[in-house]
Protein backbone atom coordinates (compact mmCIF):
# COMPACT_ATOMS: atom_id res chain seq x y z
CA UNK A 1 0.00 0.00 0.00
CA UNK A 2 1.05 3.35 -0.76
CA UNK A 3 0.13 6.50 1.07
CA UNK A 4 0.33 8.68 -1.85
CA UNK A 5 -2.84 6.48 -3.21
CA UNK A 6 -4.97 7.11 -0.59
CA UNK A 7 -6.70 10.70 0.10
CA UNK A 8 -5.26 13.21 2.07
CA UNK A 9 -7.36 14.55 4.98
CA UNK A 10 -5.29 16.62 7.32
CA UNK A 11 -1.91 17.30 8.86
CA UNK A 12 -1.39 17.63 12.71
CA UNK A 13 1.20 18.24 15.15
CA UNK A 14 1.97 14.34 15.09
CA UNK A 15 0.15 12.63 12.09
CA UNK A 16 -1.32 12.73 8.72
CA UNK A 17 -4.19 11.53 7.94
CA UNK A 18 -5.16 9.43 4.88
CA UNK A 19 -8.11 7.93 4.13
CA UNK A 20 -9.59 5.30 1.19
CA UNK A 21 -12.85 5.80 1.37
CA UNK A 22 -13.49 2.98 3.68
CA UNK A 23 -10.90 3.63 6.52
CA UNK A 24 -8.49 6.07 7.71
CA UNK A 25 -4.62 5.69 7.73
CA UNK A 26 -2.42 7.37 10.40
CA UNK A 27 0.94 8.10 9.29
CA UNK A 28 2.77 9.03 12.50
CA UNK A 29 5.30 11.74 12.49
CA UNK A 30 8.90 11.72 14.99
CA UNK A 31 7.58 14.94 16.37
CA UNK A 32 8.81 15.72 20.23
CA UNK A 33 7.77 18.67 21.42
CA UNK A 34 7.50 20.71 24.82
CA UNK A 35 6.53 24.70 25.49
CA UNK A 36 10.15 24.55 27.04
CA UNK A 37 12.20 23.15 24.41
CA UNK A 38 12.55 22.96 20.33
CA UNK A 39 10.66 20.03 18.71
CA UNK A 40 12.93 17.45 17.55
CA UNK A 41 12.37 14.44 14.92
CA UNK A 42 12.60 10.98 15.26
CA UNK A 43 11.71 8.25 13.32
CA UNK A 44 12.05 5.73 16.17
CA UNK A 45 9.56 7.77 18.26
CA UNK A 46 6.96 7.66 15.14
CA UNK A 47 7.62 4.14 14.98
CA UNK A 48 7.55 3.45 18.74
CA UNK A 49 4.26 5.76 19.01
CA UNK A 50 2.04 3.82 16.18
CA UNK A 51 3.18 0.40 17.32
CA UNK A 52 2.10 1.30 20.82
CA UNK A 53 -1.27 2.85 19.87
CA UNK A 54 -1.99 -0.37 17.55
CA UNK A 55 -0.94 -2.84 20.33
CA UNK A 56 -2.82 -0.82 23.27
CA UNK A 57 -6.29 -0.45 20.75
CA UNK A 58 -6.02 -4.14 19.95
CA UNK A 59 -6.04 -4.85 23.92
CA UNK A 60 -8.85 -2.82 24.20
CA UNK A 61 -10.53 -4.15 21.94
CA UNK A 62 -10.49 -7.60 23.31
CA UNK A 63 -13.16 -6.23 25.90
CA UNK A 64 -15.08 -3.51 23.87
CA UNK A 65 -16.85 -2.99 20.91
CA UNK A 66 -16.55 1.02 21.12
CA UNK A 67 -12.99 0.82 20.51
CA UNK A 68 -11.68 1.28 16.48
CA UNK A 69 -10.19 -1.45 14.83
CA UNK A 70 -6.35 -1.10 14.57
CA UNK A 71 -4.16 -2.59 11.66
CA UNK A 72 -0.37 -2.12 11.80
CA UNK A 73 0.40 -1.34 8.39
CA UNK A 74 4.13 -0.44 8.19
CA UNK A 75 6.88 1.00 11.05
CA UNK A 76 4.85 4.38 11.03
CA UNK A 77 1.39 4.00 10.01
CA UNK A 78 -1.52 2.23 11.02
CA UNK A 79 -5.18 1.87 9.45
CA UNK A 80 -8.36 2.25 11.73
CA UNK A 81 -12.23 2.48 11.38
CA UNK A 82 -13.76 5.28 10.26
CA UNK A 83 -15.66 8.21 12.37
CA UNK A 84 -16.06 11.60 12.62
CA UNK A 85 -14.04 13.03 14.99
CA UNK A 86 -15.51 15.38 17.70
CA UNK A 87 -13.08 18.24 18.63
CA UNK A 88 -12.65 16.96 22.06
CA UNK A 89 -9.89 15.65 24.14
CA UNK A 90 -10.55 13.44 27.15
CA UNK A 91 -8.49 13.24 29.78
CA UNK A 92 -8.60 11.01 32.94
CA UNK A 93 -6.46 11.87 36.07
CA UNK A 94 -5.30 9.43 38.76
CA UNK A 95 -2.86 11.17 40.08
CA UNK A 96 -2.43 14.85 40.23
CA UNK A 97 0.62 16.10 38.37
CA UNK A 98 0.90 19.16 35.37
CA UNK A 99 -1.44 21.75 34.58
CA UNK A 100 -3.53 20.44 37.81
CA UNK A 101 -0.56 20.82 40.18
CA UNK A 102 -0.01 24.37 38.81
CA UNK A 103 -3.35 25.49 38.64
CA UNK A 104 -5.19 24.15 41.63
CA UNK A 105 -2.26 23.71 44.10
CA UNK A 106 -2.09 20.05 44.41
CA UNK A 107 1.17 18.25 45.35
CA UNK A 108 2.73 16.47 42.51
CA UNK A 109 2.17 12.92 43.58
CA UNK A 110 -1.46 13.55 45.08
CA UNK A 111 -3.62 10.47 44.28
CA UNK A 112 -7.18 11.67 43.61
CA UNK A 113 -9.64 9.74 45.76
CA UNK A 114 -11.54 8.92 42.47
CA UNK A 115 -10.76 9.24 38.86
CA UNK A 116 -11.02 12.73 37.70
CA UNK A 117 -12.18 13.53 34.11
CA UNK A 118 -11.51 16.49 32.23
CA UNK A 119 -12.91 17.15 28.41
CA UNK A 120 -10.92 19.84 26.37
CA UNK A 121 -12.52 21.84 23.57
CA UNK A 122 -9.45 21.89 20.76
CA UNK A 123 -8.87 24.96 18.53
CA UNK A 124 -6.30 25.56 15.99
CA UNK A 125 -4.76 27.85 19.23
CA UNK A 126 -5.35 25.84 22.02
CA UNK A 127 -7.48 23.44 24.06
CA UNK A 128 -9.88 24.84 26.53
CA UNK A 129 -11.59 22.95 29.35
CA UNK A 130 -15.09 22.82 28.09
CA UNK A 131 -18.47 21.96 30.72
CA UNK A 132 -20.83 20.02 30.10
CA UNK A 133 -23.83 22.44 29.46
CA UNK A 134 -21.58 24.13 26.99
CA UNK A 135 -20.99 20.67 24.60
CA UNK A 136 -24.39 20.16 24.59
CA UNK A 137 -25.26 23.68 23.73
CA UNK A 138 -22.62 23.78 20.96
CA UNK A 139 -24.38 20.91 19.57
CA UNK A 140 -20.96 18.93 20.22
CA UNK A 141 -23.21 15.46 21.84
CA UNK A 142 -26.50 15.18 22.69
CA UNK A 143 -27.18 14.13 26.22
CA UNK A 144 -26.89 10.63 25.68
CA UNK A 145 -23.94 10.86 24.22
CA UNK A 146 -22.43 12.40 26.51
CA UNK A 147 -23.23 9.82 29.00
CA UNK A 148 -21.54 7.53 26.82
CA UNK A 149 -18.39 9.66 26.47
CA UNK A 150 -17.79 9.64 30.12
CA UNK A 151 -18.83 5.98 30.63
CA UNK A 152 -16.75 4.78 27.77
CA UNK A 153 -13.34 6.83 28.84
CA UNK A 154 -13.68 5.79 32.33
CA UNK A 155 -13.94 2.11 30.92
CA UNK A 156 -11.40 2.49 28.56
CA UNK A 157 -8.39 4.15 31.74
CA UNK A 158 -9.43 1.85 34.07
CA UNK A 159 -8.95 -1.47 31.86
CA UNK A 160 -5.47 0.53 30.94
CA UNK A 161 -4.53 1.68 34.26
CA UNK A 162 -5.17 -1.89 35.86
CA UNK A 163 -3.14 -2.89 32.70
CA UNK A 164 -0.03 -0.75 33.30
CA UNK A 165 -0.35 -2.18 37.05
CA UNK A 166 0.49 -5.70 36.87
CA UNK A 167 3.20 -4.98 34.15
CA UNK A 168 5.04 -2.55 37.10
CA UNK A 169 3.98 0.78 35.48
CA UNK A 170 1.51 3.51 37.54
CA UNK A 171 -0.57 5.34 34.64
CA UNK A 172 -1.11 8.93 36.66
CA UNK A 173 -3.35 10.16 32.96
CA UNK A 174 -3.50 10.14 29.50
CA UNK A 175 -5.36 11.57 26.51
CA UNK A 176 -7.61 10.31 24.30
CA UNK A 177 -10.12 11.58 20.96
CA UNK A 178 -13.37 10.10 19.81
CA UNK A 179 -15.27 9.97 16.27
CA UNK A 180 -18.69 9.43 16.27
CA UNK A 181 -19.22 6.47 14.55
CA UNK A 182 -21.86 5.78 11.42
CA UNK A 183 -24.75 4.38 13.69
CA UNK A 184 -24.61 7.50 16.34
CA UNK A 185 -22.33 5.96 19.05
CA UNK A 186 -18.88 7.05 20.50
CA UNK A 187 -15.90 5.23 19.05
CA UNK A 188 -12.08 5.68 20.30
CA UNK A 189 -9.90 6.63 18.12
CA UNK A 190 -6.64 8.39 16.90
CA UNK A 191 -3.69 7.38 19.23
CA UNK A 192 -2.71 6.13 22.45
CA UNK A 193 0.77 5.84 23.47
CA UNK A 194 3.77 7.56 25.79
CA UNK A 195 3.80 10.62 23.88
CA UNK A 196 0.29 11.73 25.33
CA UNK A 197 0.41 9.85 28.74
CA UNK A 198 1.94 10.00 32.11
CA UNK A 199 3.33 6.39 33.02
CA UNK A 200 5.69 5.91 36.16
CA UNK A 201 7.64 2.96 36.98
CA UNK A 202 6.71 1.35 39.84
CA UNK A 203 10.13 -0.05 40.51
CA UNK A 204 11.74 3.21 39.94
CA UNK A 205 10.03 6.08 39.86
CA UNK A 206 11.33 6.83 37.06
CA UNK A 207 9.32 8.26 33.61
CA UNK A 208 8.44 6.70 31.10
CA UNK A 209 6.64 9.54 28.60
CA UNK A 210 7.29 12.39 27.28
CA UNK A 211 8.15 14.14 30.66
CA UNK A 212 11.17 12.83 30.07
CA UNK A 213 12.08 15.20 27.13
CA UNK A 214 10.13 18.27 29.25
CA UNK A 215 12.69 17.43 31.95
CA UNK A 216 15.77 16.96 29.96
CA UNK A 217 15.11 17.90 26.45
CA UNK A 218 17.24 15.48 25.62
CA UNK A 219 15.65 13.41 22.33
CA UNK A 220 17.84 10.06 23.20
CA UNK A 221 16.38 9.89 26.73
CA UNK A 222 13.35 10.02 25.40
CA UNK A 223 13.85 7.39 22.68
CA UNK A 224 15.21 5.00 26.12
CA UNK A 225 12.22 5.65 27.95
CA UNK A 226 9.68 4.96 25.22
CA UNK A 227 11.92 1.49 24.55
CA UNK A 228 11.83 0.80 27.99
CA UNK A 229 8.20 1.14 28.43
CA UNK A 230 7.47 -0.84 25.06
CA UNK A 231 9.23 -3.75 26.37
CA UNK A 232 8.03 -3.60 29.59
CA UNK A 233 4.14 -3.38 28.33
CA UNK A 234 4.77 -5.49 25.55
CA UNK A 235 7.17 -8.13 26.64
CA UNK A 236 7.90 -10.41 23.59
CA UNK A 237 6.95 -7.74 20.99
CA UNK A 238 9.74 -6.74 18.62
CA UNK A 239 9.81 -2.88 17.39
Amino acid sequence: MNLTDLTFLKEGKSKKIYTDGNFVYLEFKGDVRCSKYTTQLDDEVALIRAKTSHLLFRKLREQYDFISSSEYIYPNVIKMDMATPLPLEVIPRYVAAGAVVKRFGFQEGYIFSKPVLKIDYKTDEDDYLITDELLLEKNILDPRQLEELKFVSLSISNVLRNFFFKKKADLWDFKMEFGIASDGSIKLVDEISFDGMRLKSLITGESLDKDVYRETGDINKVKEAYRNAFELLFEGESL
